[in-house]
């Protein structure tokens, strides 16, 4: 259970660090 908690948090993670980058290299 909370192996899967961890994998789901660094996907969400992740897809937040390249939205990130994405919005700046947009900009």
């Amino acid at each position: 259970m909370v192996k899967h908690v961890k994998r789901f948090y660094i996907f969400i993670h992740q897809r937040f660090v390249f939205e990130l980058l994405f919005s700046c290299i947009g900009a």
